[in-house]
């Protein structure tokens, strides 16, 4: 969760919402859950 606007710009992401795992970022207005899901998935070890 982003608490400083500062740290958040300077990780990249420029957008809300915003998802970032590592040095992806998932960002967009209509994000729906399949989005989300594929997102974190694609991350899981």
């Amino acid at each position: 969760m982003a608490m400083n606007a500062i740290q958040t710009w300077n990780a990249g992401i420029r957008m809300f919402p915003a998802l970032k795992i590592g040095d992806d970022i998932l960002s967009g207005v209509t994000l729906n859950e399949e989005k989300i899901r594929e997102f974190i998935n694609q991350h899981r070890d």
